[in-house]
């Protein structure tokens, strides 16, 4: 019974008689990654949103459009919620697109495997077990599948990748970008997959997964930074009373208004009833100001932060 690279290629194949294959699966998993992104990254909804019309244009069948690439996204969909596996890249090289494709090759998932259950070892587990989660950087992402592999290896090791793992991931070509983009956003990875060259540090654009903006990583991972350096300025020995004080001290020091991306999630204690339209509450010991926030309680939590004292909200800006 062919797999699920297998049954894609199929449908490329029969989509490829106005353009080639290659254009075809650049288009496909371009629409896929610019839908999934306009869902959740309403900064860069008007370009994105013009770009996905601009592809729509180039076929005169629009049901290449209304029913093939939306058979493909059931297909990866699919297949990695049966099990983790690099789906778009075994259909890039079952339609033998690696050869015509200025060389590209992406590695075989079974390496992959191999070498994210060695990086995966005790040491790692004690990192996620200590921090609560791990960050990880892909120079060179491809289609994913060193990122899928290692997720693969936490959920095996008793860890859960959609809550304690976040990615930095960068390609140069935006098909791989588009590839690893689709693929992890399917998994619920949280992720920032960007478009850029990881050697001169030239950035072109960046997608970031709905696991990503709906759990507010970008104010976690801010908050764990200014944790880490307040810890470092006061000399903390690392004990709990010293990891305590330094994360009362940094939570203390400064304004969150800048941290609060567009759309994020914030923690804060448990407030009934609430509406935040404007003023300011209390988050975790430091004062949120929150003008123009529309708030509404979400029904999840991490960690020990349930029990009734503290609640997850999900804000938006208005606009």
């Amino acid at each position: 019974m062919p797999g699920a690279p297998q049954k894609i290629a199929k449908l490329i194949d029969k989509a490829s008689y106005s353009q080639d294959r290659y254009q075809v699966f650049s288009d496909c998993v371009a629409a896929m990654a610019l839908s999934i992104s306009n869902a959740v990254d309403r900064a860069q909804y008007d370009k994105r949103e013009q770009r996905y019309m601009e592809i729509v244009g180039r076929y005169d069948d629009k049901r290449i459009i209304r029913e093939t690439f939306p058979k493909i996204m059931a297909e990866v969909t699919m297949a990695l919620e049966d099990h983790p596996q690099d789906v778009l890249g075994a259909t890039f090289h079952e339609l033998e697109l690696h050869n015509k494709a200025r060389g590209q090759f992406f590695t075989p998932y079974s390496l992959c495997q191999m070498m994210a259950e060695m990086t995966f070892d005790e040491k790692v587990q004690e990192e996620v077990k200590s921090r609560g989660f791990i960050t990880v950087h892909e120079p060179c992402v491809g289609s994913g599948a060193m990122v899928i592999a290692l997720a693969e290896a936490m959920q095996k090791g008793g860890c859960n990748y959609q809550q304690q793992l976040h990615v930095t991931a960068i390609d140069i070509d935006p098909r791989a970008v588009h590839m690893a983009y689709t693929q992890l956003s399917v998994m619920g990875v949280p992720a920032e997959v960007t478009v850029g060259n990881t050697l001169s540090m030239e950035m072109r654009e960046s997608f970031y997964t709905p696991a990503h903006v709906m759990d507010g990583w970008d104010m976690r991972l801010r908050m764990q930074q200014g944790i880490e350096q307040a810890k470092t300025l006061d000399g903390a020995t690392g004990d709990q009373d010293s990891q305590n004080k330094a994360d009362s001290e940094w939570l203390m020091a400064g304004s969150v208004c800048g941290l609060v991306p567009r759309i994020s999630v914030v923690h804060v204690p448990d407030l009934v009833g609430s509406v935040v339209v404007a003023g300011a509450f209390a988050a975790g010991g430091f004062l949120l100001g929150c003008t123009g926030f529309r708030c509404s309680r979400l029904g999840y939590g991490r960690g020990g932060i349930r029990g009734g004292r503290h609640v997850w909200w999900r804000a938006w800006l208005p606009g």
